[in-house]
């Protein structure tokens, strides 16, 4: 079967996707079993700009809805979006007691699923 989206828009969605589970990954790290203060107060910044950029990325993707036969309309706006929702718990919540840790696990799984479908084209 051939694939039927265009291969530069296809890298620069896996990138992007790439990008995003690396951040993730790391915030995963930072926030694993019994986090010390250090590691909580470098997860605050990280966790704010993933899902401003989540959400951010999610409006503009929005557009692309109008092209569904895009690869950001199969692959990168459900991505985006379904992190974005993921991510609950406020920024400004204490990451320990709202549980960052499954919000950003969430939106890792989201992103992981279709990071695997466009990988596999």
């Amino acid at each position: 079967m051939t694939n039927k989206f265009d291969s530069a828009e296809i890298g620069a969605i896996t990138e992007r996707l790439r990008s995003y589970e690396a951040r993730c990954d790391e915030l995963l790290d930072l926030l694993g079993e019994s986090p010390d203060q250090s590691a909580v107060e470098k997860a605050k910044p990280l966790y704010a700009s993933l899902k401003s950029d989540l959400k951010t990325d999610a409006k503009k993707a929005a557009s692309s809805q109008e092209f569904p036969e895009s690869a950001t309309a199969a692959f990168f706006f459900p991505a985006v979006n379904g992190a974005a929702l993921q991510l609950k718990p406020a920024t400004n919540s204490h990451p320990v007691i709202s549980n960052w840790f499954a919000a950003v696990y969430g939106a890792r799984i989201d992103i992981a699923d279709y990071l695997s479908q466009i990988t596999a084209l």
